[in-house]
Parts: C-alpha cells; structure tokens; sequence
C-alpha cells in the first residue's frame, strides 16, 4: 500500500511484536552498579539474547528500510508546513526542513541496529552503553505509532514556534516581477526577534513526553551543554551553581550570534544561517540606494556581485546598466566577460567609453543634445530640464557651486550654443572672449525667447559681466590644457546618444580615469555623464511608463561628482527615479559629504548598504537603519567574503545581513585577448574618432572665422536636427 499520510504511516507500524517482547519487558537494567564480575557471565547472555530478539523484531518491522526513515522525513515536512503559512515555493526552507528531519530520525533508535562482534570481549562501560540503547529501542519498538506520532508532532511544534517569528511577508505568495532584484541573506536577519525566535525554539523542549520516551536525548544535551555556557556555567558546577540561566531574550550578544550560541552542534543552526532570497522590486530600486564601504572591506567585489545579477535581466532584454568607475579595475572586470565578446549572447550590448584609449577618443559634446518632443509643452519642459543640468556641469567646470551672475550667465549662453550647428566647448570658451558675441552674433535673432535675445543685446557684454566671463575663461583654458579632455570635447557632434543606448537595454561602461584625467578632470567627466543620464530620463517623458526600459546606474566614488552644497541631486535622484532610473552610489565614509550633501543622500535613498565604517558613521546611520550601531560595525570581512548590512525601505522591516562572495564576477567566463582587441576596434567604429579627424575639427573651432566655412547640413533651418539623420 502507497504511503502518503502520517496517519497512513503510523498504521504501518502498529505493533505486531509484543508476544516475542514480552520475555524481555522486565530485564534488570545491567550497569555498573549492578553488575559484579562474578555476575557478568549471565549478563552478557541476557545481553545477547536480548540483542538477538531485539534484531530479529526491528529486521521484520517496516524500520529495517532505510527508505522508511526519508519517507518520514517527506511527511513531516509537509504537515510543517501544511500546519502553518509557510511559503511552499521557498526550495531553501523547504530543504532545510526535511534535512532537518533526516538528521534528528538519525539520532533516534527508530532506525538501524547496530552490529556487534560478539568474540570481542565487551568492556563495561560498552555493554551498559549497549544495554541502555536495546532498552530504548525495545521500548520504541512496542509502542512505535504512538512514539513516532508524538515524535512528528513535537517536531511540527519546533518549527510552528520558529515560523511565528518570519515576516509576514515571507508567507505571502510570490508576486510575479521579473524585474525584482533577488539578494540573499540568512535567515537569522530576516526573522523580526532572533532571540525570540531561538527561545521559542527552545521552549519546543521542554516536555515531559519527550523524556519518557527518550525522544531528541542527542539535541536535547547539546541544547543544555549550550545553555549552560551561555550562561557562564562551568559544566563541574551545573549542579550547585546558584546563577541563573541566561536566555537569547536577556543576552547582549549581537542578535545574529544568538543562533550559533545556542544551537551550535544541533542541525538547527545550519537553518538560521540558510541563505534565503529577498525581492527588491524595481518600484524600490528607482528610489535608490547609498553604498558606504571603509577602505578594502569589499565595494568593488560587491558591485560587481549587484551587476553580475542585473546583467541577467539586461540578457533577458529587461534592463540596461550603466556604470561609472574611476579606479578601472571594476569596468575591466565587466568589459572582459564572455558573454560580451563576438560568440557571446550579449555582444552587441556593450558600451565602453575609456578616455584612455588616446587614439581613438570617443566623441562627445556636451551642446548636441537631443531637445526635441513630440508637443511644445513637453519640448519646454524638456529644455528647461537640459538647463538646469547645465548648472550641473558648469559648475564642475569651474571647480564650485555657479554664482547667481555665473547661473545667470550660463544659462544663456548655453540657449545660445544650443541654436549653433557643431558648437562645441570650444565654442564655448571662445564666446567669453571679449569679442566673443561678435563671432556668433548672428545666432542671436534665432534665440525664441526676446528676454534671451535682449540679455545678449544689452548685458552680456556690460561691465558687470566681464569679471565673471573672465572667470570661466580662465577655467576654461585650465581645462582644455588636458588634451584628453581637449580631443573628446571639442568634435562637432556627439557619436553616443546615451539615452538611446539606455533605452536600447546596453551595458555602458564609463572610465572616469582618476589616474589619467587626475581628481578634477574626472569630476568634470563624471558629472558630464550624470548630467547625460539625468537628461535620458528627462527625454523619457514621451514614453509610456510601462515602456521605459528599467535602468540601473552604479557609481562609485559618488562623492567626486557631487560638489558640496550641490542643490542638483535631489533634483536629480527625483527625475531618475520617476523615468526609472536607479542610482547606486558609494564611497567610503560619511565625512566625504558635507552637511547638505549627507542629508540629500539620506533623504533621497532608500536602500542603504554599509560595511566595514567606523564607529561614527554607524551611529550616523543606524536610526535610519532601524538597527544598533553595534549591528552595523558588527559586519566583517572573511577569506572568501565581506558582510554589509543592508536595509530597504519596505523591504526588509529592520537590517539584514548581505553575504558578498569574493570573486564572484571573476569565475564568471572571461573572453580572450583577441576577442577582446575585436569588441575594441567595434566600440571605436562606433562611437570615437581617429586623433588626426577630432584635431582636423579642432583646428576649424578654434580658429575665429571657422563658421563660415563650416558645413551645416543637417542643421540648416533646424537647430535641433539630428546630424545622423
């Protein structure tokens, strides 16, 4: 007969051996007490007559099949959960609470028999062992329904106790968002009171069934053995000692300790430090999330482990990313994988923009931006959005916040660069000259605003302004001093239109090059690209919400492309998160903002991620953590991983525990040299330009009469044309 039900189990083993037990119900207990030498003889005859009949029962009874004990183990798990609001589609619980089962059956008498060699003199202590276990095991075999029904219940109990102390989330079904973001994290960090939950668990023990019928006597030792160090309790003075046994709910242990204090030995820890998924989903993500990692304690090795994930859905066609990194080592990392080279699945969604490849700078220019929409309200809307992150930009041009004369300033000469075919930071640079509104005078009548056209006529060129035009005059030939920023600045027209590379679901690696562009040139090109993202989201207003491709930004050393007092990024995080933008930004400690900047990356953020921070910096965050200092400067780094403590806003409830394997990217498939030289040629064809062809440009937009001679197709009568079209 099939078995599927413990009630259909427990009728199996009803007792059909009490007639061949009957003869050893009222054996002597043999011990050293008892026994003298004289006496042993007879024992030991006892002994093997009672281990003979004993074996004999248990090899008829449905026990002697090993296959019996893992059927049990499948049953009870089910009534587990079957008893409570389990998620059933959780794989990792439900494994471990059938292991469970397999290992504490295992250290019952129900299962095996052990074999002895019986012309090997038996000590003493092994024959009262010996004794002892044929006692239990007869007395489980005259009684084993009821024993093995009480057995599962108490096991339900342990895990009823345990299961009360989940989220209640954890027992909603799944809802079905390809796009959630899955982390991993032991369960110890998702249970709402772990040092509830394990005196819950413990208090499962406590019954006196359980010691008349010997059930759990190996964990129920090991559970007091842990009890009574906890409580600092010497094992020679358990019996006298007066102290008070300490519980999980009184400990001042950090409470994702508890587990391994109290259940260490028993098959129970390996389930608190079970690693379970937790869904981020995109809503959550677009709110953002502020990574602070002390030096060494594993940033890099956890974006990596965040990207490796998000390049899943950027396979799928679901997401894109982009990254912006001035150390390198992370976009090498990622530029080198499999997957991106010729014969891999991805090797038409790669962006690699590296000022470092000096022969072939990429093509960029900050003025040929796409400010076009499909009515004049959302046109407008979009324009005014494309100055404002001008201020962005300027202001990392000229190394601090704009001035009001410097905001006033740039705003219209950025209108005006705007209306000029080709104009580029040349273009830029050379309108502060003193005869700079003569050189585009010309553009001025097609400024459509008269507010714009009156400024030029009247103000720009008065007294008031010089000192400040002389300012960014000054900074600006400090900057284009850098040939490197001189070469991908200066070419007529940009040949990376980021916000269609976004939208086309690409991985966009950006070099912001500390050791070639040096601390203020990759302020400069970060904040550039900032700006560039921030108006691919602006340009998104045209599209439907459901068609926006979900895009993730990491940046790392966020801290040198936000100035202090910076007023642009909660504006920024804001039209990134409502076009579905998610920006991941992280340094290394608090005191690298000033006071406004920390408040607009608190503020603006909903996922925090910490590790390896000082005492200081854990204070600062823990309220917002909902968590203790304590818990955030608890988080280390091992051999093969690094510990972060995590929080997301109506995710997690408090802080969670992030496991960040090292090396994970790096076991990642990685492509050869040669495939790697071919998917560089391509990104060259695609969006830079040979040195010889951006310094042949150059040549014309310095030069003061170079407009006339220029050629202006694609832009004759319409300023914002698109030169590809």
């Amino acid at each position: 007969m099939a078995i599927h039900t413990l009630s259909q189990l427990f009728a199996q083993a009803s007792p059909t051996f009490k007639d061949m037990l009957r003869d050893s119900e009222n054996s002597a207990l043999w011990n050293a007490q008892t026994i003298t030498k004289e006496g042993r003889e007879p024992e030991l005859r006892k002994l093997r007559s009672l281990y003979a009949k004993l074996k004999d029962v248990h090899d008829q009874s449905m026990f002697a099949d090993d296959e019996c004990m893992h059927r049990i183990a499948v049953l009870v798990a089910a009534q587990v959960f079957s008893r409570t609001d389990a998620p059933t589609e959780n794989d990792t619980l439900i494994e471990h609470v059938g292991e469970t089962a397999v290992s504490l059956l295992r250290q019952e008498v129900f299962f095996g028999f052990p074999a002895i060699n019986w012309d090997v003199p038996l000590s003493l202590e092994d024959g009262v062992a010996l004794r002892n276990y044929l006692e239990r095991k007869r007395h489980f075999l005259l009684y084993a329904p009821a024993i093995l029904e009480l057995w599962c219940d108490r096991f339900v109990d342990m895990w009823i106790a345990l299961f009360k102390h989940l989220p209640d989330r954890m027992f909603k079904a799944k809802a079905l968002n390809r796009g959630a973001f899955e982390l991993s994290t032991p369960l110890v960090d998702i249970l709402d009171d772990p040092a509830l939950a394990v005196e819950s668990l413990l208090g499962t023990f406590a019954h006196d069934d359980l010691e008349q019928h010997s059930l759990f006597e190996p964990l129920l030792a090991i559970v007091n053995d842990n009890l009574f160090e906890a409580s600092g309790i010497a094992f020679e003075n358990r019996a006298t000692s007066r102290r008070p046994l300490l519980l999980p709910s009184k400990s001042r242990e950090p409470a994702h300790q508890l587990p391994e204090i109290y259940l260490s030995g028993t098959p129970f820890l390996k389930l608190f430090e079970a690693e379970l998924s937790v869904d981020v989903p995109d809503e959550t993500r677009f709110e953002h999330a502020h990574v602070v990692a002390g030096t060494g304690h594993g940033k890099t090795q956890l974006f990596q482990y965040l990207i490796a994930k998000d390049l899943k859905q950027v396979s799928a066609g679901r997401a894109s990313i982009v990254v912006i990194d001035s150390q390198g080592d992370l976009i090498d990392n990622i530029s080198h994988l499999d997957v991106f080279g010729p014969d891999g699945g991805m090797h038409d969604r790669i962006v690699h923009i590296d000022p470092t490849d000096v022969a072939y700078p990429v093509a960029l220019n900050m003025f040929d931006l796409n400010t076009e929409a499909p009515t004049p309200l959302e046109q407008e809307k979009l324009l005014n959005g494309v100055l404002e992150l001008y201020d962005y930009i300027f202001g990392s041009l000229l190394g601090a916040e704009l001035t009001q004369k410097q905001g006033v300033v740039f705003r219209y000469v950025a209108r005006l660069l705007l209306m000029i075919p080709g104009a580029n930071i040349q273009h830029l640079r050379r309108l502060m000259e003193d005869d700079g509104l003569e050189q585009f005078a010309e553009y001025i009548p097609k400024l459509d605003s008269p507010t714009a056209r009156a400024f030029f006529e009247t103000e720009f060129n008065s007294r008031e302004f010089d000192a400040t035009k002389k300012q960014v005059r000054r900074r600006l030939w400090g900057i284009l001093e850098n040939k490197t920023f001189e070469h991908m600045f200066s070419y007529p027209h940009t040949k990376l239109r980021l916000s269609e590379e976004m939208n086309a679901g690409k991985v966009i690696l950006i070099n912001t090059s500390k050791d070639l562009l040096k601390q203020n040139g990759t302020e400069i090109f970060g904040r550039f690209f900032v700006a560039l993202i921030t108006q691919a989201a602006l340009e998104r207003a045209s599209i439907p919400k459901a068609q926006r491709m979900p895009t993730h930004v990491y940046i790392d050393e966020a801290n040198d492309y936000f100035q202090g007092g910076d007023q642009n990024l909660p504006v920024i995080l804001e039209q990134a998160r409502k076009y579905r933008i998610s920006m991941t930004l992280a340094h290394q400690y608090l005191d690298q903002l000033d006071g406004k900047l920390k408040s607009s990356f608190a503020a603006n953020t909903s996922t925090k991620i910490i590790g390896g921070v000082s005492d200081k910096d854990a204070r600062a965050f823990a309220n917002d953590m909902r968590t203790s200092p304590d818990t955030i400067t608890a988080m280390r780094k091992f051999d093969d991983h690094a510990e972060f403590a995590i929080s997301v806003k109506n995710v997690t409830g408090g802080t969670m525990r992030l496991r960040v394997p090292f090396g994970y990217m790096e076991r990642m498939a990685r492509m050869s040299d040669a495939d790697f030289a071919q998917l560089r040629s391509a990104q060259r064809m695609r969006y830079c330009v040979p040195v010889d062809e951006v310094r042949s440009a150059l040549s014309k937009s310095v030069g003061a009469n170079e407009m006339s001679g220029a050629d202006n197709s694609g832009h004759a009568g319409d300023p914002f044309a698109d030169p590809y079209e």
